[in-house]
């Protein structure tokens, strides 16, 4: 592609290197940031991570346990109530010590981000927190694990209806097709895996499942559209007061009644059922929001969603060795489950792959990366006391990402 303009070379860190069609002029470095590579702390928080989302499943099972454990509803209520005060107190921190987020909170008080808040505690915590809940009663955490995991090819099918720039493509026709024969292959290897016939309320902990996953979507689609300029942590505290009010109505209603021998389930409960709650609320969702945050500031927000693919790995292999989920099964049916799952895993890798013509320009600018190369050593080598100069030898020599997309203004 020729151009008069100057051509723009930008890696993920937000380093911007402009090429002056005058070779004599020296190259420009703008906005250069901290390169987001993996390192040993990065990569030790993202096992973190996954380990402590997938091991929610176990502790749900628990929590949930029809002799020693709370309804559904009442342990979502409890799981939010006690997550709000933690996410509440970490806020205050933050806020008490950076002027920077006070600003931005102020600036997004609002009753149009209140109301944006109800929504996302609505689809990403009320609804799928409870809908998890009630599947576990009927089906093992390892297939919850794994149906959970199809988030991202529901977020596919909606990008493409809500989002621009997340068109439908070949690739991610591909993607969900394959991720959700996976899906198919995991629940009939379920219902014709174990002698007990299946009834309705399996099909509902399938489908229970998967609608969770459909609603953890549409709260990402919603939030990438309507909460970007909200900080973060200002927006998990307010979805989790959001979803904590809704569920408070609903346990009351559904669960406690207005009858004391209603709250019976408060005096039978067991220590390991009020520990999985606290498990849930401290770990599952402040620790893991504080290892989100972490990663998104340092490897991005890109590497960051492939801790997905842990979640079924940390699920099915907590319900096989702590729950005894995989005894007596045959050898077959174990191998239809990993197979279905690695079919999902591989579904969400190939519909998350950029379309053939975003791979043919970025293989034209890796062809062309010698020459840029070239032209960036001669710069350094006529001035080798430029601290410009340094940055860009700097960014092309390693320091930058290994990806760099081309930009050809016209």
């Amino acid at each position: 592609m020729t151009s008069n303009s100057t051509p723009e070379y930008v890696n993920e860190s937000q380093t911007t290197v402009l090429i002056p069609e005058d070779p004599t002029k020296p190259l420009v470095v703008e906005q250069a940031q901290p390169n987001l590579n993996w390192t040993l702390p990065s990569f030790l928080i993202f096992i973190l991570l996954g380990a402590v989302w997938g091991s929610a499943f176990l502790f749900i099972k628990v929590a949930i346990d029809e002799k020693t454990g709370f309804p559904p509803l009442t342990m979502v209520m409890l799981r939010l109530l006690m997550a709000t005060v933690l996410m509440g107190m970490y806020l205050a921190f933050q806020m008490a010590r950076d002027k920077e987020l006070r600003a931005k909170i102020n600036k997004n008080r609002s009753t149009g981000t209140i109301l944006k808040f109800f929504v996302m505690g609505f689809f990403n915590n009320a609804i799928p927190f409870a809908l998890v809940g009630l599947a576990e009663q009927t089906i093992n955490t390892g297939i919850t694990s794994i149906l959970d995991s199809t988030i991202p090819l529901f977020g596919v099918v909606l990008g493409h209806f809500f989002l621009k720039g997340e068109r439908m493509n070949l690739l991610k026709v591909v993607g969900l097709i394959v991720g959700f024969g996976g899906v198919v292959l995991v629940c009939l290897n379920q219902v014709y895996g174990s002698d007990k016939k299946p009834n309705a309320r399996d099909i509902f902990g399938y489908v229970a499942v998967t609608g969770a996953s459909a609603s953890y979507a549409v709260a990402s689609t919603f939030s990438r559209k309507y909460l970007k300029e909200v900080p973060g942590a200002f927006a998990s505290f307010g979805q989790i007061a959001s979803a904590a009010i809704m569920l408070v109505i609903c346990s009351l209603v559904w669960d406690l009644g207005i009858s004391e021998r209603h709250y019976f389930f408060f005096r039978h409960a067991s220590l390991y059922a009020w520990l999985s709650i606290l498990y849930l609320a401290f770990c599952s969702t402040l620790i893991a929001y504080l290892c989100y945050f972490y990663l998104i500031r340092t490897v991005g927000s890109v590497k960051q969603t492939m801790v997905g693919y842990l979640l079924p790995v940390f699920g099915v292999f907590e319900g096989a060795v702590f729950l005894g989920e995989w005894k007596g099964l045959a050898w077959y049916y174990i191998l239809c489950e990993i197979v279905g799952a690695l079919l999902i895993c591989g579904g969400i890798a190939v519909a998350s792959l950029p379309s053939f013509s975003v791979m043919k320009s970025f293989i034209k600018v890796k062809l062309g990366r010698k020459q840029i190369e070239d032209d960036v050593t001669d710069v350094v080598e006529c001035t080798e006391t430029s601290s410009l100069a340094k940055s860009s030898y700097n960014v092309y020599s390693g320091a930058g990402e290994s990806s760099i997309q081309y930009y050809d203004k016209k």
